[in-house]
């Protein structure tokens, strides 16, 4: 049997609420709570409460199995409201919880006195569930846990806070990194706070939004490890969405994978007359290795990159990768998510010749839904279909036969893709060559390389002897006309004139170089003859 909220309100929230809020009634009401905690002692055994070891698995997914659910639907507190009814944004039915304009309303979801379920002690300490926002900007979901001894009476307490984006969520809660954690407590009640931080001052995302009368729904909490056959129901738990990045090297085997042609034999591989292979990347990528896509004139052939065997994606935001293409004008690039129950989300993106470092927004992408679990990613290149991806105006499909695609360090799931580097262009020179020094027999000349604009440049010198007085500067070696001859050896930014260089005319031949080409800068000659 489940005790009304009023009973063991104080239990919980309380301790925020007077230290926030700081009401007589409250201070009141917490010390009215004394002889319903020494009750709470003597639950279940009759003595004292069960260890920590002993902590049962829970999963409330909200069913109509699900009695503890349904107990923490009367739990909201601050003016909240709470209630269970069919899921708008995930699965079956949800916990829907209204938001007030109060910062400190929340709901409890368990209260282990009621229930006997102690839960994230010292080896079970992570608490999952989904979670569904309606903020159109990240925000913070913080959850509470305390022991049988309230905070306000001196009790402790452990404040963990994540952040949330719009749309869906996996959310995990590692409790053992929260504010308060400790692992000799045994933690009996458990508290949510949608759109709130304040109390964890571990806690650097996006700030609370201050809005009233928004809704979040909440579904599939697991704690201790409980699944759905723990208490019953519909839902199917979630798995926990892994952070990926196919980056096709050696040790990536989700990568490595997607080599080969569809056979029914395996669910990675190419399709529909496209091959596939692992190849070095192309020139002014990121190196390694990377995947080629050899696309024939079909232009539904692409590749089935990865199916989720370690969690579900359940991507609810932005898709990157790295891709080249070989095409010499714009062409689009289509991304497909597929579900569980074998539907479809789709969106298409520009590519421009050559390497792009590419983005999609996939909860945007024609299709897409938050209630389903996606878990496997397909790959398009130079295609895109306008009824699966009515939104995209770029570019049309080029789709040549032969044309070779190489995809790279695609991320989902909090995963990163690196950055192209920098272009490099060769060097441009603004202000060209010239000596300096005494034009004298045994005097030192230097070499001035004159002023240039570019990465990684590398300056080279060759001085040349003339019989003919230059007084313009070039970008070529010295012509017939001008009578030169290099000096052998003489290949650094200073010369020493020598016996030879009397009554000549000296000029130095500067070569700017860096990875994109060289440019030359011949100096004009010396103001005068070489004398003794």
């Amino acid at each position: 049997m489940h005790e009304s909220r009023s009973s063991f309100e104080p239990l919980f929230i309380t301790d925020y609420e007077r230290l926030k809020m700081k009401t007589t009634l409250r201070r009141k009401a917490l010390a009215g709570s004394t002889a319903v905690l020494a009750a709470f002692a003597l639950f279940g055994s009759g003595v004292a409460p069960a260890s920590a070891s002993d902590a049962h698995p829970v999963y409330l997914n909200f069913e109509t199995a699900d009695n503890i659910g349904a107990a923490a639907a009367g739990q909201a507190f601050e003016g909240a409201g709470a209630a269970i009814s069919d899921s708008t944004n995930l699965s079956g039915k949800s916990l829907k919880f209204t938001k007030t304009g109060q910062a400190w309303s929340g709901i409890n979801l368990l209260l282990s006195p009621i229930t006997a379920y102690h839960y994230a002690d010292a080896t079970l300490h992570t608490i999952t569930m989904d979670y569904w926002s309606n903020d159109s900007t990240p925000s913070p979901v913080m959850m509470a846990l305390e022991t049988s001894v309230p905070s306000w009476q001196g009790g402790p307490k452990v404040t963990k806070a994540v952040e949330a984006q719009p749309g869906l969520n996996h959310l995990v809660f590692d409790m053992s990194t929260g504010t308060g954690w400790d692992a000799t407590k045994e933690w009996v009640t458990i508290a949510l706070f949608p759109n709130f931080s304040a109390d964890d001052a571990g806690y650097t995302g996006a700030a609370p939004i201050t809005n009233s009368d928004q809704v979040y729904e909440i579904d599939n909490i697991s704690i201790n490890g409980g699944t759905a056959a723990n208490v019953g129901g519909a839902d199917t738990p979630t798995v926990a969405a892994t952070a990926k990045v196919l980056t096709f090297e050696a040790g990536d085997a989700d990568g490595n994978a997607a080599v080969g042609t569809c056979d029914g034999s395996k669910w990675a591989c190419a399709f529909e007359g496209a091959v596939t292979a692992i190849v070095d990347a192309p020139a002014k990528g990121n190196g390694g290795k990377a995947l080629e896509i050899t696309k024939n004139t079909n232009q539904w052939a692409g590749v089935n990159l990865y199916n989720g065997t370690d969690g579900y994606i359940k991507i609810a935001g932005t898709v990157t990768f790295n891709y080249f293409s070989p095409d010499t004008v714009k062409s689009p690039v289509q991304l497909q998510l597929v579900a569980t129950d074998n539907s479809t989300a789709n969106a298409a993106v520009e590519a421009s010749p050559g390497w792009n470092h590419l983005s999609i927004d996939m909860s945007t992408a024609n299709g897409y839904s938050g209630s389903k679990t996606y878990q496997k990613v397909v790959f398009f290149p130079d295609f895109v279909n306008g009824g699966d991806v009515p939104s995209y105006s770029g570019a049309a499909a080029v789709a040549p036969a032969g044309q070779k695609y190489v995809l790279d360090d695609i991320a989902f799931n909090g995963g990163v893709t690196p950055n192209l580097p920098a272009a490099v262009t060769k060097p441009v020179m603004r202000v060209g060559a010239s000596v300096s020094g005494t034009a004298k027999v045994g005097k030192t000349l230097t070499a001035v390389k004159g002023s240039w604009t570019g990465a990684s440049v590398v300056y080279s010198y060759k001085w040349y002897r003339c019989t003919v007085k230059a007084t313009v500067a070039t970008k070529a070696a010295p012509l017939a006309s001008a009578k030169c001859s290099a000096i052998s050896g003489a290949t650094k930014s200073t010369y020493k004139a020598t016996s030879s260089d009397n009554g000549k005319y000296l000029r130095v031949l500067v070569t700017a170089k860096n990875s994109a080409g060289s440019v030359l800068s011949l100096s004009k000659t010396t103001t005068a003859k070489v004398v003794k």
